[in-house]
């Protein structure tokens, strides 16, 4: 299994892009060189504070690699 995350804290709900998550799919291949990721998951979570919040986002995968 390979996994990856990305996240973001927030002030007062403002957030103008989610370019945060554009990564995620390249932080897994990275972890599974010379084979696909396959059966990928994703989780959204959201951890609020007073004024602020933070997202978080967890993508996990198997690692196939070619024999």
């Amino acid at each position: 299994m390979v996994e990856a995350q990305a996240e973001k804290f927030i002030i007062l709900g403002f957030n103008f892009d989610n370019d945060y998550v554009n990564g995620l799919a390249e932080d897994l291949k990275k972890k599974c060189p010379g084979g696909i990721v396959t059966g990928i998951l994703t989780k959204d979570e959201v951890i609020h504070y007073v004024f602020a919040h933070t997202r978080k986002v967890t993508a996990t995968g198997y690692c196939l690699r070619k024999s």
